[in-house]
């Protein structure tokens, strides 16, 4: 299998941008750490500062499928849940070639 990238998005309910900030910050060392993690990083919107992206880049589809199962990322995605305004989008890539 080939490279995937992944673009997540967060939105923050009113007053929690900083709350989630602080979850999503905790799990970047980790997650760049994790065996086959080519880049992690998380960004904020300038626009809107309640929004956050994940932006993702893993070496295969079996790499992101472990990172998910994760314990950082379990603990990740119960935490965030209370904080969010709408629900998790993930989105899936491949590079165009």
């Amino acid at each position: 299998m080939s490279e995937v990238t992944v673009v997540g998005r967060v939105v923050a309910r009113a007053g929690k941008e900083a709350e989630l900030a602080q979850l999503l910050q905790a799990v970047i060392e980790p997650t760049r750490n994790e065996e086959g993690s080519l880049h992690y990083s998380i960004q904020q919107s300038i626009e809107t500062p309640e929004e956050f992206i994940a932006i993702e880049r893993w070496r295969h589809t079996e790499d992101l499928q472990r990172h998910f199962r994760s314990a950082h990322s379990q603990h990740l995605a119960a935490a965030v849940e209370s904080l969010l305004a709408e629900p998790i989008k993930i989105t899936t890539c491949r590079e165009l070639t």
